[in-house]
């Protein structure tokens, strides 16, 4: 069945009785309140239609941003300094490959509306907890360095192990790959 289509009279009304903690939301109240001249964009009645009803998360941490995409922000904002770090006050709107964020790149910086991709926003996705018991290897038990190599494998998401030739690259993958018991492996080595 096709969603009924929203009237822009309706979305003026669902603007009007909004009463929700997003930052976005509460500007554009403010303005069509407030001036007689104020006409929405086509962007701004699908965020009033699709999220008005999305209750914000309240975060305030820093969180660390990608090297390159800082650059990119850097670029885009007009940044003199290139920000290391994001200050998320509140995350107003997740979609598939952006947040939407109440937030701000510096210290001083007053709090300011943001769409920041995801990949934009460093993810500690380390796993602390691991313990290998490697005992059970000992018809070729690894050595301490393939050891600390396998540890760093099934501690993170993404790893790439680049030791020198000869030091034992793929069996220390091949061991990490039969602890994390995954669905399907698969190994490069040249």
């Amino acid at each position: 069945m096709a969603k009924k289509k929203i009237t822009k009279d309706e979305v003026l009304e669902m603007l009007k009785n909004y009463n929700g903690d997003n930052n976005y939301l509460i500007n554009i109240r403010y303005l069509y309140l407030n001036n007689p001249s104020f006409s929405l964009t086509d962007s701004q009645i699908e965020y009033i239609t699709s999220f008005s009803e999305t209750k914000p998360k309240v975060a305030r941490k820093w969180v660390e941003l990608d090297s390159y995409y800082a650059r990119m922000i850097a670029d885009d904002k007009l940044l003199v300094n290139i920000p290391e770090k994001m200050w998320v006050e509140k995350l107003l709107v997740e979609k598939e490959k952006s947040y939407h964020i109440f937030g701000r790149f510096f210290e001083n910086d007053k709090l300011n509306l943001y769409w920041i991709p995801k990949d934009a926003i460093v993810v500690d996705k380390t796993n602390k907890n691991v313990v290998v018991d490697f005992d059970k290897y000992s018809h070729r038990k690894p050595f301490k360095h393939q050891e600390e190599a396998i540890i760093k494998l099934l501690e993170n998401d993404k790893f790439i192990l680049a030791d020198s030739m000869g030091l034992g690259k793929t069996s220390a993958a091949i061991i990490a790959s039969i602890e994390a018991k995954p669905n399907k492996t698969l190994i490069m080595s040249s």
